[in-house]
Formats: C-alpha cells, structure tokens, sequence
C-alpha cells in the first residue's frame, strides 16, 4: 500500500504576516522560519519547551531571564549580561555565574557560590578586573564567623590563620621558586626553622624557634662541621663559635639569672678552658676571671701555666689551685697546694707575691715537690710557671690547675680622696 504522508498546514496569523509549518508524521517537515516562534513561559517544572521523555527537562523563561533545566533543581539560566548555573540536591545548592559586563563599571565578574540547606553557610569564589575590586576573593562563611582571603595585583592577604604542611629540611612548607630548599618548615614539636639550604649544604644559615626552650633558640650559621650561633635564652643568651673538631669553642654568656647577673667568657680546646667573669659588683675597671688547665710538666724546669696581661698601674689578685702529681709503673704521688696571690705593675715593673697555701699530699711511695713562680713573660704581662721535682722514675708528670682572680688598677692618690 502506497504510504500515505499526512501533511498538516499550521497557519499562524500576525498582523503583518502569516507563517506555515509543515507538519508530517515523523516531525517538523522543514523550511524556513520568517517570524518568531512563540511558546509559552513555562516554569521549571514544566518549561515551555520540553521533551517527551522528559517532560520537565527544557527551556523556559520569567521576567529575570531564560533558563535551562534538567529539573526544578538544576537550571542554566541566560539574562541580559549574566550567564549562571545552578545545582541543587535537597536544600543544599551552588551556583556559577559569569557576567560579562558589570553594569556599574563594565568590567567582567565570575562567581562560584556554594550553600548548605538553611542557608546559614556559604564559601565563595570571586574573581573581578573592575578596579574597586581587581583580584580574586576566597570568602567562607558559617554564619556567626567569616574568612577571607584575596589575591590581586598588590599580593594575597587574609582574615584567617594559613595552615601549612610542617615541610621538612630541604623541602620546606614555604619556599622560592628558584630555591626550593630555601624556606620555613616545622622540626619536631614546637619548633620553626627558618633556613638558607637543606643540612646537606656545606654552608647555610637558619633560625630556630623553640617555644620554652632556653637554649634551643637562636640564629646559627654553619660551614662544613663549623657553627656559629647566637642562642637566645631565657634566663642565659649566648654567642657560641665551634671549630670544625668539635673541641675547640669560644662563647659568650649573659647569665642574667646569676645573683650577681654576669657575663661569662669562655674558651677551651678540649683539654685547656679559660674563663673570664664580669659583674657589676666588681666597680669599674675589675673583672673576675677563671682559668683551668692541664699541662704536662718538665722536671726541675719552670712551666709556664698561663699568661695575663697587666699594664702599668695594674694589679691582679687571687687564687691558684695546683693538683700536681706523678707516677711510675708501680707508685703513685699527688700533692694539693693552694696559693693566694698578688701581681701588680708599678710603672713598667712587673712583680707578684705568693702566700704558702695550704697543701695536702698523698704518696705510695716517695715524695714531691711544687713551686710557683711568677715570671714576666714579655712587656705588660705575667706568667705564672710551675716548677716541680718528684722522686719517683716517672713516667707521668702533669699538674691540673684552676685561678679564680680580679684584674683591677691601682688607684691613684686623687681617687683614694
């Protein structure tokens, strides 16, 4: 049977013209459309243009613009200057909207919106060129506190506290584009570094802060096994200078929590440490100085323990202790001497008295003997040398020693008065 094509005319009547629309029974015939097509408003749970299978899904309009739905949650919606999405499930919701021409400025606006279900809470992306407003903007909100974060051309700020990644050495949680082993990280509990290259660097530099820790704080400077610091103590701030052995260290010490408070001086090798004090008891122009030691002895030769400066109308007074010993491969003998002592320079002429000091010896076998002697080890200074006999074959001879002692001036007539 031949097929039979129905073929419906649809007049459609304006007042200046009148449009036909071929009709078949697969559809739309075809041809061309001179006037507008006119369908109903809609709404979005039955847009005026719609589908059979879906019929809430389509395109519709209201007085704010057209709009695109898959359902009455979800809508492209196009207005004058405005292009926006929106996703809804249950009460919760998101938008994005685009706006091409600000209406106020003329400058483009981009937003990305997102809600909960009563509304009370929203984060926000905002990205404008509009001058007021250049930059982006990162908003949070849960309805009692907000947070917001800008970025733009004069850097980012924010209301917030940034939360980091502790990062680690040689890969810091805040670094540099053209070094990434430079930065701020987090070691251990408690404790920020600032650093200038991770420890596998020969030379950088970095400054730790270790809350309640009164000797881990401070700036430090490495070379090699090298290290500088300064270490901010509480109660006792420090410079310290290690070499690269470890043993020898000079620092210096701010002991305010002393009673007097002091500063503190010290140097050693690993084996000699001198120490020198200073106080604010002392009066002008005195220091307290510490020294200890072990020297290694030469039989009836004077050995020279330490040497002080002391200039022209000078002196030094203190205390020397002297733990001299010696032994053989079978016998033991140590003898204890302490001296009270003063050295003074009268106008180029060094000189210095001892008192016989209390002694206590112990002895195997044998005896020995120890003799301080003060020196002039060059112009303006003093040694103070030791010179001891033992009666035993040794095969040791070694004094340690210790003088606590305060350098101070002759005072002249005027100021006696």
């Amino acid at each position: 049977m031949r097929s039979f094509v129905l073929s419906v005319l649809m007049l459609l009547a304006t007042t200046a013209s009148a449009q036909v629309f071929p009709i078949e029974s697969a559809g739309y015939a075809g041809g061309a459309v001179t006037n507008p097509f006119l369908a109903p408003n809609g709404s979005g749970a039955l847009p005026g243009y719609a589908f059979t299978l879906h019929p809430t899904w389509g395109m519709w309009a209201n007085g704010a613009g057209v709009f695109l739905s898959t359902s009455t949650l979800d809508y492209l919606n196009s207005q004058v200057n405005l292009d926006r999405m929106h996703s809804q499930l249950g009460s919760d919701s998101s938008d994005i909207s685009v706006q091409a021409n600000y209406i106020s400025s003329g400058d483009p606006i981009f937003t990305l919106t997102a809600f909960n279900s009563a509304n009370s809470s929203s984060a926000q992306l905002f990205c404008t060129t509009r001058d007021a407003d250049e930059g982006c903007t990162l908003t949070s909100n849960d309805g009692t506190v907000s947070s917001v974060t800008r970025f733009d051309a004069d850097g980012t700020s924010f209301t917030d506290p940034v939360i980091l990644p502790d990062g680690l050495d040689g890969a810091p949680a805040v670094a540099f584009t053209s070094e990434a082993d430079v930065g701020l990280w987090k070691n251990g509990t408690g404790r920020l570094l600032l650093q200038s290259g991770p420890a596998a660097d020969s030379l950088r530099a970095w400054l730790q802060i270790r809350p309640g820790d009164t000797t881990a704080n401070g700036l430090f400077s490495a070379n090699g096994t090298e290290e500088a610091s300064v270490r901010l103590g509480v109660d006792t701030p420090s410079v310290t200078i290690r070499a690269a052995d470890g043993a020898n260290v000079a620092s210096i010490v701010v002991d305010e929590a002393g009673s007097p408070a002091q500063i503190i001086t010290t140097v050693t090798d690993g084996t000699d440490t001198s120490t020198i004090t200073y106080d604010h008891l002392m009066g002008p122009g005195k220091v307290q100085l510490h020294q200890t030691g072990t020297s290694t002895l030469t039989e009836t030769t004077a050995t020279a323990l330490v040497r002080f400066p002391i200039t022209s109308l000078t002196f030094v007074n203190g205390t020397i202790t002297l733990n001299t010993y010696c032994t053989d491969t079978t016998d033991f003998i140590m003898r204890r001497v302490e001296h009270q002592f003063v050295c003074y320079n009268a106008a180029g002429t060094e000189a210095c008295t001892f008192t016989t000091g209390d002694s206590a010896e112990h002895a195997t076998s044998g005896s020995i003997s120890a003799h301080t002697i003060a020196m002039t080890g060059g112009t303006d200074t003093v040694d103070i040398t030791l010179d001891t006999t033992c009666s035993l074959t040794q095969t040791t001879l070694e004094s340690f020693w210790n003088i606590e002692f305060e350098r101070g001036y002759a005072r002249t007539a005027t100021e006696q008065n």
